[in-house]
């Protein structure tokens, strides 16, 4: 089994592309990011507390921008006896296991200064033994509450909803609703519709296919100076600045 363990702090245009054969399996934890992974041609743009877990065999190439991640590379493993698929997470319960992974080993790194080879294997399995009793689909309540009102923003979030709607779906009080979606995500209803909404702009600004407006209409926003404002308040630039930096070429090194 061979280990690549590592960070990447900038914030300049990255453009990096990768294989993973059918026995890898990568880790990657996102604290800030402006740009965009495509995954077997698919696109996502990954956001703040978000983890990628990728298992076996996939063409990925980042095409980041303003990105702060560690990651972590695992060949040689038969990761398929721990992990049945991909995920692609923003539970903060997972995010937290795979946030004290990483720090377990920087921890060592800083302490000791020097790579210790026991130390950062112990880490390693232990996140093994994390993803194996780890049951991302576990069916207690407040976990399970999340994961409808999850799918049901995921179905509805280009149209105008609100907390009631999600509400009366699930049966629950705003209340309740509220308190568990904030304990089990650490992101309110309203801004986590926010980031969905903008996740989906994100990719519909590089496609190059419609407007800003159509956008807006598209994404759940109700208009473009909506979405315009919400998108410069979250990424402290504009939906232009953002297309740019990530359709212009990048120089040969």
């Amino acid at each position: 089994m061979a280990v690549e363990i590592g960070q990447i702090c900038k914030k300049s245009r990255i453009l990096y592309s990768f294989d993973l054969s059918k026995e890898d399996c990568l880790v990657i934890s996102w604290y800030e990011n402006l740009g965009i992974v495509t995954v077997d041609d698919k696109q996502i743009s990954p956001d703040i507390k978000t983890t990628l877990i990728l298992l076996g065999k996939h063409k990925i190439e980042l095409n980041l921008n303003y990105v702060e991640l560690e990651y972590c590379l695992i060949k040689g493993k038969k990761m398929s006896k721990v992990l049945q698929k991909d995920f692609y997470i923003l539970d903060s319960i997972v995010y937290k296991k795979v946030n004290y992974f990483f720090s377990s080993i920087y921890s060592s790194l800083t302490k000791y200064k020097t790579c210790d080879i026991f130390m950062n294997s112990s880490s390693v399995y232990r996140f093994y033994s994390d993803m194996i009793h780890m049951n991302i689909d576990k069916d207690n309540k407040k976990s399970l509450l999340v994961k409808k009102a999850v799918e049901y923003i995921e179905d509805h979030f280009k149209e105008d909803i609100c907390l009631d709607d999600i509400c009366e779906s699930l049966g629950y009080s705003k209340y309740y609703v509220l308190h568990v979606f904030q304990e089990v995500m650490e992101l309110s209803v309203h801004d986590f519709i926010v980031r969905r909404r903008l996740t989906e702009v994100k990719s519909l600004l590089l496609e190059d296919r419609l407007t800003i407006e159509e956008i807006a209409q598209n994404c759940g926003f109700k208009s473009d100076i909506a979405l315009y404002k919400t998108f410069k308040r979250i990424y402290s630039i504009t939906p232009g600045q953002f297309k740019k930096m990530n359709t212009m070429k990048i120089e040969e090194q």
